[in-house]
C-alpha cells in the first residue's frame, strides 16, 4: 500500500495503525487526515470508524480520500460511543503499533517517526505520549501548552491523576492494547485514562517533551458534560483505591486522594457549580494544605460563582493590556 506522495514504502519500518473515531465531524476531519498524510513516517495505515454519523462525513471521506489506498472506512450502523469506536480500530487494524487520532485534532508532521525512533529502542515500551498545544478550534490560537514528564514511577503517578493527556498524543504497540484488554466501553469519560493505568501497570510508560499534538478546544465535547465527567472519575477512583489494595503500591492513600479530590473540584469549578467544587476543594486541602495554589481556589470558590467569573474577568482583561 502507498501513501499520497509517496512512491515507495519502506516495507523494513514497522506498520503504525492510525484509528480515527469520528462522529458528525466533516467540517474538521479532512484536516485532521491531512495531519496523517503529512507525516515524515511513511509506514501507516488509517483506521476511520465512524460511529454512526448523521452529518456528511461519509461523503467528505469519499470524495477528498478515495485514491488513498491504505485507508479503510468503517461505520457502525448505530451510534455505541467513543469507545466502542476506538475498539473497532483497534481490532480492524493491521499495525504492530496503533495510534489514535480525533477527528478534530491534528499532527505535527515528525509525531509518528519521532515516536517510533523511542519506540523500538525499548522492548518492554507499551506507550509513548507527546505533549501536546491547547487550539481554540474558533481563532485557530494556540491558548496553552500541556505536558508532563512520567517520573520515575509512571504507574504510580497514574492513580493519582491522568499526566499522558488525550489518546491523540498517544502511540502504542497492539500487544500491549490486546493484552490490558483495550478500552473499556462501560465507562462514560476518563476511559483513556483508564486504560493508561492499564498499560502502565504491566508496560514501561514514556514520551516525547515536544508539543507534536494540535488539540483542539470546543464545547461539542465530553468534557462539556459535567455529570458523565463526574461519573466516569468517580469510577476510575473506585478501581485505583481496589489497585491500592491489591498491589504492592508504594503510594500514601491521603496523597492519592488529595489528587482525585482536587480534580473533583476542578471539574465542579469549570462548570461553576460552587458548591460541590468548595466541599471537594475543601477535602484535597485537608489532605494537602501545602498545595497553596489549590488553597487559593478554595478561598476564591468560597464567594460563590459571580465574586469567582469576576476575578477570571479582571484577570483576563489585566493579561490584554
Amino acid at each position: 500500500m502507498k501513501l499520497k506522495g509517496c512512491e515507495l514504502m519502506d516495507k523494513l519500518s514497522p506498520l503504525v495503525s492510525v484509528v480515527i473515531p469520528t462522529y458528525n465531524r466533516a467540517e474538521t476531519i479532512e484536516k485532521t487526515i491531512n495531519s496523517i498524510l503529512n507525516q515524515t513516517y511513511r509506514s501507516i495505515e488509517i483506521v476511520i470508524v465512524d460511529d454512526c454519523s448523521r452529518d456528511n462525513t461519509e461523503q467528505i471521506i469519499n470524495e477528498k480520500f478515495s485514491h488513498i489506498e491504505n485507508l479503510k472506512y468503517i461505520k457502525h450502523e448505530k451510534n455505541k460511543g467513543g469507545n466502542a469506536a476506538r475498539n473497532t480500530g483497534i481490532e480492524n487494524s493491521k499495525g504492530k503499533y496503533i495510534a489514535f487520532l480525533d477527528s478534530d485534532d491534528e499532527w505535527l508532521s515528525t509525531k509518528i517517526e519521532k515516536q517510533i525512533n523511542k519506540m523500538v529502542k525499548n522492548k518492554n515500551c507499551g506507550l509513548i505520549y507527546t505533549y501536546c498545544a491547547n487550539v481554540d478550534l474558533n481563532t485557530n490560537e494556540i491558548i496553552s501548552y500541556f505536558g508532563n514528564e512520567p517520573g520515575q514511577k509512571p504507574f504510580e503517578k497514574l492513580l493519582c491523576e491522568n499526566f499522558i493527556g488525550s489518546t491523540s498524543s498517544i502511540l502504542c504497540t497492539k500487544d500491549a492494547l490486546m493484552d490490558v484488554g483495550m478500552f473499556d466501553e462501560s465507562l462514560p469519560s476518563c476511559q483513556d485514562w483508564e486504560l493508561y493505568i492499564r498499560i502502565a501497570s504491566r508496560y514501561h510508560i514514556d514520551y516525547i517533551g515536544e508539543p507534536l499534538l494540535r488539540y483542539y478546544i470546543h464545547g461539542n465535547s465530553i468534557t462539556g458534560n459535567c455529570n458523565r465527567a463526574i461519573e466516569g472519575h468517580i469510577i476510575v477512583l473506585e478501581r485505583v483505591l481496589q489497585l491500592i489494595k491489591n498491589c504492592e503500591v508504594q503510594l500514601s492513600k491521603r496523597n492519592m486522594l488529595y489528587y482525585h479530590y482536587r480534580k473533583r473540584a476542578d471539574i465542579y469549578l469549570k462548570f461553576r457549580l460552587m458548591k460541590d467544587s468548595v466541599k471537594y476543594r475543601f477535602k484535597s486541602v485537608c489532605c494537602n494544605p501545602r498545595d497553596i495554589k489549590n488553597d487559593l481556589l478554595l478561598i476564591l470558590s468560597l464567594g460563590g460563582k459571580k465574586f469567582y467569573d469576576n476575578l477570571i474577568t479582571a484577570k483576563h482583561g489585566i493579561k490584554k493590556k
